[in-house]
């Protein structure tokens, strides 16, 4: 008995879509049943996942699933009960934000308030833009040389805000648009109050 078709890499999806994996074997000794299994980042050794017994095996990613990096393959037997496993398959996602600062921020003035971004997924070469908005442009700009009170730091992909004036605290707000050189996602607006 062998393998001749091993489950693929599912990639580019999101949470919601279908994750779809499939195996063939081939030799003489039928008839042939399957065992899919499971890993991720919290089930760290393969598992037998209930119900998937055919040489397909399919589910709805979840929030879950794409936080853990799921992994799976598929052990097969024959009639003589000799069995091969598959090769691993793993599931990768479309550009996501992983992590982000808090969206309301509370501050006084003379703060220092890091906001910070994660990107996930995508091909991994990420850029990180960010952006601020003032209630009297009332628009969206690139964060350039000109904001003073304004640290980037491109090594963790954050920016440090000084709150020099009380004003600030409430006409300001932020936002960082993230790529990976194919996708562009923006975090949620973080906004900030007054302690």
């Amino acid at each position: 008995m062998s393998i001749l078709v091993q489950p693929k890499d599912v990639e580019n999806v999101n949470v919601g879509d279908e994750a779809y994996f499939s195996v063939q074997a081939t030799g003489s000794e039928t008839p042939f049943t399957y065992q899919w299994m499971r890993k991720d980042d919290i089930q760290t050794t393969f598992q037998p996942i209930e119900g998937a017994t055919s040489e397909i095996y399919t589910f709805e990613i979840t929030e879950n699933d794409r936080e853990n990096n799921v992994k799976v393959c598929c052990v097969i037997k024959d009639g003589r009960g000799a069995s091969v496993t598959s090769d691993t398959a793993t599931v990768k996602y479309s550009l996501w934000i992983k992590s982000q600062s808090d969206t309301e921020q509370t501050c006084d003035v003379g703060d220092d308030v890091t906001l910070t971004v994660t990107p996930a997924g995508g091909t991994g070469n990420y850029t990180c833009q960010w952006e601020i908005w003032f209630y009297q442009n009332k628009k969206w700009s690139v964060i350039a040389d000109k904001y003073s009170w304004i640290d980037q730091i491109e090594s963790n992909n954050s920016i440090i805000v000084h709150m020099k004036k009380d004003w600030y605290i409430d006409q300001y707000q932020f936002r960082c648009k993230v790529s990976d050189g194919v996708d562009e996602i923006y975090t949620e607006v973080i906004s900030f109050t007054k302690k």
